[in-house]
């Protein structure tokens, strides 16, 4: 198979483009490297990140997506992990996890890390995000806030994006869930986050990867079983060493199953 690899020239992209072409050689395949954000004539096209290359997912080439991992609350494995889906990310990636082996959990984040849900909270916390992403409810970032507003019945906060973000320990950024009765998300993966802190989270788009256990009605809120999702999430996502090594890959293809946003309790997809 003839494979494109599509990274800037950031240090995590082109890092993993390395790690990325290795893995997949080992398997037979024709890969080349390019800092193009346009379609390149291939089989299949791999894209480091979920932003720079719309115009690709746009095109009817199958494209793998490498972005930002889940689960992990150890700020120096940021980019020791990156989540791998097809057609998508987050919660409209595809990732074919086949068998849940909940000792990968474990593996980058402890049961008991897992805290109790917090239920004091007055305000929603409303968390700025990079763009509207691939949603097909909101047309713009200001239609999603205002709407969020508008709807509330409780008092909403809203809290800008940390600057430099990758080199934010989760322990700020639990800070920042702190006094929340719930965050409200689009498709960013604060809302993970927020389940592990015990804040409640309510998606409002399918991007969202906790969209599946998570409420829906921004005035209502839930408090889901985080345990079985959480430990599927951690099979979304795989080590550099894994990808280099090419195991992934038997992992990965051929595609099957649904969006994460259609995952369910009862079984893998």
């Amino acid at each position: 198979m003839k494979i494109v690899i599509h990274a800037s020239r950031i240090e995590w992209q082109t890092r993993w483009a390395k790690y990325v072409a290795t893995g997949l050689r080992k398997h037979g395949h024709q890969v080349t490297i390019t800092p193009a954000n346009r379609p390149v004539p291939c089989d299949m096209a791999v894209l480091m990140g979920p932003n720079a290359y719309q115009t690709i997912e746009r095109s009817s080439t199958p494209f793998l997506m490498f972005n930002r991992k889940l689960v992990g609350n150890d700020p120096t494995v940021v980019h020791e992990y990156c989540t791998v889906s097809w057609n998508g990310f987050n919660g409209q990636g595809t990732f074919c996890v086949r068998d849940v082996d909940p000792t990968r959990l474990e593996s980058v984040l402890k049961v008991e890390e897992i805290e109790d849900w917090k239920t004091e909270g007055p305000h929603l916390l409303l968390i700025e995000q990079s763009n509207i992403g691939r949603s097909k409810v909101f047309s713009s970032l200001d239609q999603y806030y205002q709407t969020v507003r508008k709807t509330a019945s409780s008092p909403v906060v809203f809290r800008k994006k940390p600057i430099g973000e990758k080199n934010i320990k989760p322990t700020a950024v639990r800070a920042g869930l702190v006094g929340a009765k719930a965050v409200v998300n689009l498709n960013s993966t604060i809302s993970v986050e927020a389940l592990i802190a015990g804040v409640p989270v309510v998606s409002l788009d399918a991007g969202d990867p906790t969209f599946a256990i998570t409420s829906h009605n921004i005035n209502e809120i839930t408090y889901p079983d985080r345990l079985p999702l959480l430990q599927y999430l951690a099979h979304c996502q795989w080590h550099y060493t894994e990808v280099e090594s090419g195991s992934f890959w038997e992992h990965i293809y051929p595609i099957q199953g649904k969006k994460l946003h259609e995952w369910t309790a009862t079984g893998t997809i």
